[in-house]
């Protein structure tokens, strides 16, 4: 929850997603097993340099887990990406935003 939206978090909605993610797959060792691939695998500037397939990098300004400019740079390395900087969202994909994320793809994917 620490990573999530701001906006649109309160407690009762926290307290409902932490109940959800616990009865789905609770697993004490699965964030720092993932933390661990991701360190392991080093950078991925080569593999992004060379994505061939139309882009689009969604990434939330409010997030504090990979901070915007991990998206900006994402969008650089992959040629012809678009990048789009959605206000208020964090790492996560809020409800009250999915009607955006829905137009952003449908757009994106009605002109690629």
């Amino acid at each position: 929850q620490a990573f999530h939206s701001k906006k649109y978090r309160s407690d009762e909605n926290s307290k409902r997603a932490a109940a959800r993610d616990f009865d789905r797959s609770y697993y004490p060792q699965g964030a720092p097993r993932q933390l661990a691939a991701i360190y392991s695998t080093g950078r991925r500037t080569e593999q992004l340099r060379a994505v061939k397939t139309p882009t689009l990098v969604i990434h939330g300004k409010d997030d504090t887990l990979i901070t915007p400019s991990g998206g900006e740079r994402t969008a650089e390395l992959i040629a012809n990406a678009k990048l789009v900087l959605v206000d208020d969202m964090g790492h996560d994909l809020p409800q009250p935003l999915w009607g955006k994320f829905v137009e952003l793809v449908s757009d994106f994917v009605s002109t690629n």
